[in-house]
């Protein structure tokens, strides 16, 4: 794997668990005034976490036409040579 790859599942992860971390620890101090709210709160923080996980395993893909970024460099070497 090349490290753009890794980098960029990376970053995609890291933004979910840090939201996610961001919404389980005001519910787990009880920042909300209603119980509900708590629990609702740290069950969208488990689901941030849980969709970091699965964002890092196993939600990329390997062809280069499917990847976004190998497409657009691939699409601007194009360009560059037809000029």
């Amino acid at each position: 794997m090349r490290i753009e790859k890794l980098e960029e599942r990376l970053v995609k992860a890291s933004g979910l668990l840090f939201v996610g971390f961001l919404c389980i620890i005001p519910a787990i101090f009880g920042v909300m005034t209603v119980p509900e709210s708590n629990i609702a709160l740290a069950v969208l923080g488990f689901i941030m976490l849980f969709m970091g996980v699965v964002v890092f395993f196993t939600c990329y893909t390997e062809d280069y036409k499917d990847s976004w970024r190998d497409a657009v460099r691939g699409q601007m070497e194009k360009e560059e040579k037809e000029k």
